[in-house]
């Protein structure tokens, strides 16, 4: 019954962005949480701003409305309910404000876009590159993690030297993907 439970899911979620809870709140309601995998599985592109807006909530109170989906479920949750301007993501992975691990989830939503053939290889790998070389500030975090993490993924040799300058820089956590593995890939045919 999509049609007559998603006004309710989406009412749900803009009460959820507009009224964040309180990380004290044992309360709290489950429904936003199911309000965004819901849509995600109807593939509802007018949760797709809701979502993004409720990416921007301080970290205790995504804890309290998605706990573990913030890094477990988002990137897919974003990639399903896109509706075709990758601006919003964007603004969510530059944001030095947004937690770290929402911001790496925004990135790898990106991959899964390419993966499922919604936006262009090409286009990512050259908006991967900006924030290698400009949009990131230079500190270490889960978001630097990820997006190499996902430049690796998405076979973007071109950004070898920046990976590499990453890891000296101390940019980089050799526990989340190791030096070697990225010169493992980077070694193979494209194919």
């Amino acid at each position: 019954q999509s049609e007559e439970i998603t006004p309710h899911l989406l009412r749900a979620l803009q009460e959820a962005v507009e009224r964040p809870v309180d990380s004290k709140d044992k309360d709290a309601s489950f429904l936003p949480l199911y309000a965004i995998f819901l849509l995600a599985q109807f593939r509802d592109r007018r949760a797709y701003p809701l979502i993004v807006e409720m990416c921007k909530l301080p970290r205790k109170s995504l804890d309290v409305l998605i706990g573990d989906t913030i890094t477990e479920g988002l990137p897919r949750i974003i990639a399903s309910v896109f509706d075709g301007d990758t601006k919003p993501i964007k603004s969510v992975i530059e944001d030095s404000s947004i937690d770290e691990y929402v911001r790496g989830s925004a990135i790898r939503s990106l991959s899964i876009l390419v993966h499922e053939g919604v936006i262009e290889r090409e286009e990512v790998i050259a908006y991967f590159t900006e924030l290698f070389r400009t949009r990131l500030e230079r500190e270490p975090s889960h978001v630097w993690d990820e997006l190499a993490s996902e430049a690796v993924d998405l076979y973007a040799k071109t950004l070898a030297d920046d990976i590499r300058g990453a890891y000296e820089k101390g940019l980089l956590w050799p526990g989340y993907m190791q030096p070697e593995e990225v010169e493992e890939v980077f070694a193979m045919q494209e194919e």
